[in-house]
């Protein structure tokens, strides 16, 4: 068999020793960490590919390509683990304490207003309809007459 007829084994860019970095430290290459949490994020591929700030144009068969990457993978699946993590707390639960801190009459009134003004945001009562406005009164109210007790 002559040398022409082997083929060689694709190197890595690493040396024997060497580990690849943590997927908990960001990727070096920064279109490489711009398409990781992209795709991590639920983006296609091909879609993180032009969200990195790739061409366009070679989307369709770079994108794939690129997912393939060892460290891109990982990165994107430590990434969507971190999400995972952080998003065990929904959004009832979250209205939950939000309330108890808005009744708690040992919050300081800033706590409570902030609180308040979170719930608000969240449930959707922007000033504007004049039913909005009653009920925002009447909760007020309601707080008022608590925080009394």
């Amino acid at each position: 068999m002559t040398a022409a007829n082997v083929r060689s084994a694709p190197t890595s860019s690493m040396a024997p020793n060497q580990s690849a970095p943590p997927a908990s430290e960001p990727l070096k290459n920064a279109r490489h960490e711009a398409f990781a949490l992209a795709w991590a994020k639920g983006e296609s591929a091909t879609e993180a590919y032009r969200k990195a700030g790739y061409r366009a144009k070679d989307a369709d068969t770079a994108g794939p390509r690129l997912s393939a990457n060892v460290g891109i993978k990982a990165r994107k699946e430590w990434l969507q683990a971190q999400t995972a993590t952080r998003s065990i707390l929904s959004r009832d639960d979250g209205l939950k304490i939000l309330a108890e801190i808005a009744q708690d009459t040992e919050e300081p009134g800033q706590s409570r207003t902030g609180a308040l003004k979170v719930i608000g945001q969240w449930c959707g009562w922007e000033k504007g309809t004049q039913a909005e406005t009653l009920v925002a009164e009447s909760m007020a109210a309601a707080l008022r007459k608590r925080a009394r007790r």
